[in-house]
C-alpha cells in the first residue's frame, strides 16, 4: 500500500478531476457521501419531501446544529450565486429559526468565491451576528471532511490510486479510445507548426507539485502517442484535431480565470474515460500535447 502522504497527493488531484464531473444533484450527493463517511454518527442528510422540499437545508451536524446548503452549478455565475445565498439563507432563517448557530454555504468553485459573492457573505454576517456564516469550497471540504479519511474510505469514494502498473498497461487501443473521444469534437483543415517545449514549462504554468509528478510520470511514454498518431491509417488528421480541441478547451478554461491546477484537472476530465488504465492513457496523451505546446503556456506573458 502506498504511503498515506502520496495517496493524499493523488486524491487531492483526483478531487479536482472528480468535481469537474460532479454538478448539481451529483455534487450534492458527493458532499453527502463524504460527510457521512467523515461524520457517520453526527451528519444527517435531509431528504426533500413533498411541497416542503428540503426546507433550505441539505444537511445538519447533530452535535452543534450546523446547517449546510449545497450549490454545485455547471458554471459558476456570481450573480446567480449571490441570489442563491440570499434566498437560501433567508429560507433557513424562516424554516429553522433559532435552531442553527452556524450556516455553511458549500460550493464547487475552486480557488474561493469572487469578491462580489464574499461581500454578500459579509453583509449577511453583519446583519446576523448571532449566526456564524461560512463558505466551504472544495479546498475546505478537502481539509475538513476528506483528508482525515482512511485509505479504504478514500478508495471507496475515488477508486484506487493511479499506479506505475496502470501506466505500464496502457496500449494503442487505449490511445485510440481517448484520442477519438477528443478528436471527434473538431475538424481541422490546416496544420500549424508545433513549437518545442521549454524545459521550465511546468514552472511557467505554476502547476502544483502533484500535477508536476503526474505529468512527469507520463513523459516517459509520450513517444508511444506520437507513434500511434503517425501510424493511424483510418484518420490521418486525428492528431491535428486532438491538438486543436485540447487547445480550444484550454483557452476556454483560461478565460474563466481558473487556477492552473483546476485547468489541468478539467482538461484531464475532458480527456479521460473509463477506469485507471484509461486515466493513465489520458494522462500520457495530455503530457504529449503539453510537451508539444498545444496546451498551457510556453512562456511567461
Amino acid at each position: 500500500m502506498p504511503a498515506k502522504s502520496k495517496v493524499l497527493e493523488f486524491y487531492n488531484e483526483k478531487l479536482k478531476h472528480f468535481l469537474a464531473n460532479k454538478k448539481g444533484d451529483e455534487f450534492q450527493n458527493f458532499f453527502e457521501m463524504v460527510m457521512l463517511k467523515r461524520f457517520p454518527r453526527d451528519f444527517d442528510n435531509v431528504c426533500p419531501w413533498g411541497k416542503e422540499g428540503d426546507e433550505k437545508c441539505d444537511g445538519i451536524l447533530a452535535s452543534d446544529g450546523t446547517l449546510f446548503q449545497v450549490y454545485g452549478p455547471e458554471k459558476f455565475d456570481k450573480t446567480k450565486a449571490n441570489a442563491k445565498i440570499r434566498k437560501d439563507f433567508q429560507g433557513a432563517l424562516n424554516k429553522w429559526a433559532g435552531k442553527f448557530p452556524t450556516w455553511v454555504f458549500v460550493h464547487n468553485n475552486f480557488g474561493g468565491l469572487p469578491s462580489d459573492v464574499m461581500k454578500t457573505i459579509l453583509e449577511l454576517r453583519l446583519a446576523n451576528p448571532a449566526i456564524k456564516i461560512e463558505p466551504w469550497g472544495p479546498e475546505k471540504l478537502w481539509e475538513v471532511a476528506i483528508e482525515p479519511l482512511t485509505y479504504r474510505q478514500l478508495e471507496a469514494i475515488f477508486g484506487s490510486p493511479l499506479t506505475w502498473s496502470d501506466l505500464g498497461d496502457v496500449d494503442f487501443e487505449h490511445y485510440k479510445v481517448i484520442l477519438q473521444k477528443i478528436g471527434e469534437r473538431i475538424k481541422v483543415e490546416t496544420i500549424e507548426e508545433i513549437e518545442s517545449v521549454p524545459r521550465d514549462k511546468i514552472k511557467i504554468n505554476q502547476l502544483s507539485p502533484t500535477s508536476e509528478i503526474l505529468l512527469k510520470s507520463a513523459f516517459g511514454q509520450i513517444k508511444s502517442v506520437e507513434i500511434f498518431i503517425k501510424n493511424y491509417p483510418i484518420d490521418p488528421t486525428l492528431g491535428e484535431r486532438v491538438a486543436v480541441a485540447l487547445n480550444n478547451k484550454y483557452q476556454e478554461l483560461k478565460e474563466e480565470r481558473l487556477s492552473p491546477d483546476y485547468i489541468f484537472a478539467e482538461l484531464l476530465s475532458f480527456t479521460t474515460t473509463g477506469d485507471n488504465v484509461y486515466l493513465a492513457a489520458a494522462l500520457i496523451v495530455m503530457a504529449y500535447f503539453f510537451e508539444s505546446c498545444d496546451i498551457f503556456e510556453a512562456s511567461i506573458g
